[in-house]
């Protein structure tokens, strides 16, 4: 009888190893799932909750439209935003919003807004992109938005009003930014004004549009418009308030649009705003003799010092000795230096000619042709109204323009060349003409109406009078009448 021996493994050891599996695989599952949980349940980060150094919390809305759908796409409202999102960013803002926003998504950040501006203290609210008035009111426009009708007009735009009046509270500032009235999306038969309009705010809101009430504002040729430019230039200067901020922007935006666009704001504000507040600091050395002998005196009155306290009044008495010194040879310096010239007078006496930064291609053909008639009416050569098109008077005006700078004519079209030229200019150009009135010839108190020589004839050719004519017009005229009464003698008899 043979015997089979069969040598298998313990049962043991196939459940131990069917244990470790199941568990690694229930261990990278859990993981997996657990990584996903957080990922869902993770607020991002510009929407957290956070506070500034003075326990104030700032919050902003920044929104660029670019790439339109339905009307003319623009070119720098998403650069525009980007930069003015990374500077408030820095201030200290807690960023909302987005870029080329359409109906839903602009609706969805706005309500998203409106709740967190509930528990903030600082709102900004920054829009640049397509923009209207229609009844007094002042529309925003989305990507998405066609315009076509009345109805639809209400319908796929969002009322800037509304979006104050939603994050407004007297006790909470609000600050409005709009380079939104590039020019206007609604089709010829629904315009009504260009550009935007004032708007009716409570109290303490600040607005501040790209350029006046009723005008248009222009996007540029470089990487921003105008207006966001000389905003992110100057946003940044510690101690500014939005007043000065304001100033500064204005005369940077009249300066590269050569006038044609001025930045408007109306305020309501309770107090002052600064985007970057002066932080307080204290001097180190006393201004004057009295701040110095008070501290001498503090530094004396401590008697834990010691022994520390005669090296601490020496030293503080160097410090204030040599930066009195100091102060008086820096002030000898600049007394002994001569004047420089100012700015005006150095470039008067150069060759160079300053250009301004923003090219007059920011203008559209319609709005060149307006500031040539507008130039051209001011140096006089312009007689008719202003009304951007450029026809037979305004060629005929340019020409008498040349003719009066004894210029020869290279074009009577408008050019941006020709516009820095005009205005330049000063005082009246073309001299109106002067119509010479000719004065008739007086009458001899003595002589009556029947005895004037009235013959058209000589009307016609009279000259000016001279002090010699009248004696002869006496003399002659008398014998005339002599010579009639003789005649009638004669019949008599």
């Amino acid at each position: 009888e043979v015997t089979k021996v069969v040598y298998t493994t313990p049962q043991s050891l196939h459940t131990i190893a069917n244990f470790f599996q199941s568990m690694m695989k229930f261990l990278i599952i859990f993981t997996l799932v657990l990584i996903c949980y957080c990922l869902a349940i993770q607020k991002p980060v510009f929407a957290q909750t956070a506070k500034s150094d003075n326990g104030i919390r700032r919050i902003a809305l920044v929104i660029g439209n670019s790439f339109y759908e339905n009307v003319e796409t623009l070119v720098n409202p998403v650069n525009d935003s980007k930069a003015i999102r990374e500077k408030l960013r820095k201030l200290d803002f807690e960023i909302f919003g987005g870029d080329d926003l359409d109906l839903v998504q602009f609706k969805e950040a706005a309500k998203q807004f409106k709740h967190e501006a509930e528990t903030a203290d600082q709102v900004v609210i920054y829009f640049s992109g397509h923009g209207f008035q229609q009844a007094g009111l002042n529309y925003l426009v989305p990507v998405d938005a066609k315009l076509a009708t009345e109805q639809a007009i209400i319908e796929e735009t969002l009322r800037l009003d509304t979006l104050i009046t939603d994050v407004q509270s007297p006790d909470r500032q609000v600050l409005v930014f709009l380079d939104a009235c590039r020019n206007d999306p609604l089709p010829p038969s629904k315009r009504t004004n260009r550009g935007l309009t004032q708007i009716s705010t409570g109290s303490n809101v600040f607005v501040a549009f790209a350029t006046q009430p009723g005008n248009i504002s222009y996007d540029g040729r470089s990487n921003m418009s105008p207006f966001t430019r000389s905003i992110v230039t100057h946003i940044d200067r510690e101690g500014q308030s939005i007043s000065d901020l304001m100033i500064r922007v204005r005369n940077d935006v009249q300066k590269n649009t050569l006038f044609q666009q001025t930045p408007w704001d109306q305020s309501s504000l309770n107090s002052q705003f600064y985007f970057k507040p002066k932080k307080e600091t204290v001097p180190l050395l006393a201004n004057n003799d009295d701040a110095e002998a008070t501290q001498l005196a503090s530094l004396s009155s401590n008697k834990v010092l010691g022994a520390d306290i005669t090296t601490a009044q020496r030293s503080t008495g160097l410090a204030i000795g040599e930066a009195k010194k100091t102060l008086h040879d820096n002030t000898t310096q600049l007394n002994n230096t001569p004047p420089q010239q100012p700015i005006t007078e150095q470039l008067e006496k150069s060759n160079i000619i300053s250009v301004p930064e923003a090219p007059l291609a920011i203008f559209g053909k319609e709005d060149l042709i307006f500031a040539v008639q507008n130039q051209l009416k001011r140096l006089g050569c312009y007689r008719s109204d202003v009304d951007g098109i450029w026809g037979n008077g305004s060629r005929q005006s340019l020409q008498k323009y040349f003719k009066a700078k004894k210029q020869q004519v290279v074009s009577n079209e408008p050019t941006d060349v020709l516009y820095i030229s005009l205005r330049s200019e000063k005082g009246i150009i073309c001299k109106p003409p002067v119509i010479q009135v000719k004065r008739s010839k007086p009458f001899a108190p003595n002589v009556s109406k029947k005895a004037q020589p009235t013959t058209p004839r000589e009307v016609a050719t009279a000259s000016p009078v001279t002090s010699e004519k009248p004696p002869v017009v006496t003399e002659v005229k008398p014998k005339k009448k002599s010579l009639a009464g003789a005649k009638l003698i004669g019949g008599l008899r």
